[in-house]
This record gives C-alpha cells, structure tokens and sequence, in this order.
C-alpha cells in the first residue's frame, strides 16, 4: 500500500536525520576535548566556545527531530477516513498531501508527494474537509477526491 510505503519513507528519513545529529553532536564533543588538550590562550577560548555553540545547536534540532518521530509515531499509518486529519493521504485535483510532519516533497514509486504537518497553512486548509470539498492553495481552487 503507497500509505505504508509513504509512512514508512518519513520515519526512516527522520531516524536518519536523528542519526546525522547524534554522530555531529559526537564529533563536536571530540573536536572541543581535542582542542583543549592542544590550545591555550585567546584561540583556544573562541574554538571552545564555537565548538559549544555547534553542540548547542545541534541538541536544539536533535530535540525537534525527536519530537518529529514521536508525532509520527502517535500518528501512526491510520485508515481511511470520512474527514481529512493528521495522517491522511489527500489525494486532490492538484498535488496529492500527506499530513504527518514537514517533509516536503517524496517520491514513493515515481509519484510525488507533499509531506505536510497538519499545523502547515495547507495542512490547517485541509483539516476537517470531505471528499469533495476543495480549498484555495498557491491561489488555484483544488478539490479533495480522495481521502486515505
């Protein structure tokens, strides 16, 4: 199913992400205990003190991306619904979204999809609409024609 496909693309691409932060806050921590065996003085301050503002920045995203994988998570791959909520594949007359978190575009089997949060302002356009409904995005009207 391209759902289970799309959900399961999202969540390995922010434990990806998680892991990429993770191995640089690593490599800072190295870098700064490696600079204060080696350095002195008024270079040693400023390196440290560059090194400790990565690390600071680094843990700022680390926490966003895990916060990212735990609404996944408790999003979960849910069934079709009656009504667009977090979760669901919309397939409009216009692009085709998936309301999870912000992604952007992905590809799952040459087709294209806008990975979207609900709390996006297209995702806030979206939220409670039916099948048939439409919206007005980037100033087109689409319509929703399917909801998964």
């Amino acid at each position: 199913m391209i759902k289970e496909a799309l959900f399961n693309k999202c969540l390995t691409l922010i434990e990806e992400r998680i892991a990429h932060i993770r191995h640089t806050i690593q490599e800072a921590r190295e870098a700064s205990y490696d600079e204060s065996k080696s350095s002195m003085g008024d270079k040693y301050e400023t390196t440290k003190s560059m090194l400790q503002y990565e690390q600071e920045k680094m843990g700022v995203q680390l926490n966003e991306a895990l916060k990212m994988k735990k609404a996944i998570q408790q999003i979960g791959c849910k069934k079709e619904k009656e009504k667009v909520e977090a979760g669901s594949l919309v397939y409009t007359t216009g692009p085709v979204f998936y309301l999870l978190i912000s992604l952007g575009k992905q590809l799952i089997d040459d087709e294209e999809f806008l990975v979207v949060s609900p709390v996006s302002p297209v995702g806030k356009l979206l939220l409670d609409k039916k099948v048939g409904e439409s919206v007005l995005f980037n100033q087109q009207h689409i319509s929703i024609e399917t909801i998964m």
